[in-house]
């Protein structure tokens, strides 16, 4: 183990001290000052209050401002066929459920996965990472590539849609 681990350290170390260096540019402050006002704008969004009375224009402002919608130009187009997917009550109910639900999250993982129509793993990680910081990752293109690159979680890293 203690090999695997030492090889994982060599084999980032050129990215930490990449990543070390961006922490003091302009493109950093510029995408950190974006991830704090997302934070903030999703903690009062996707708080319990926030989905009780959630509004379709509020949706589309979850919706559209996921990094993993960020190469959508029509992001009225996509809220618009969610809605038509699963209505705003269900939808509400099923984020609900999935952000503070009290079964196993990955049944509730599963349960909005298969309810919402037009959200994958990445923008519904997305979601619960900036709502649980602590307890979820986003799984995106970068998380697999990075992780594939590291001998990590070999078993997931070739699965676009994870369950």
């Amino acid at each position: 183990m203690n090999e695997n681990i030492s090889g994982i350290k060599e084999l980032l170390s050129p990215h930490i001290q990449d990543y070390k260096g961006w922490i003091g540019s302009e493109d950093f402050r510029a995408w950190d000052e974006e991830r704090q006002e997302k934070a903030s704008t999703y903690e009062n969004l996707l708080s319990k209050e926030g989905i009780s009375t959630m509004t379709e224009v509020e949706v589309h402002e979850l919706i559209s401002t996921l990094w993993a919608f960020g190469a959508w130009g029509n992001k009225d187009y996509l809220v618009s066929r969610l809605l038509k997917a699963v209505e705003l009550n269900k939808f509400k109910k099923l984020l609900m459920e999935l952000l503070w639900g009290s079964n196993p999250l990955r049944k509730r993982y599963d349960d909005f996965n298969q309810n919402v129509k037009y959200l994958g793993s990445a923008a519904i990680t997305e979601i619960l990472a900036f709502v649980h910081p602590d307890d979820c990752a986003i799984w995106n293109e970068r998380a697999r590539t990075g992780l594939k690159r590291i001998g990590l979680l070999k078993d997931l890293v070739d699965q676009y849609w994870i369950s």
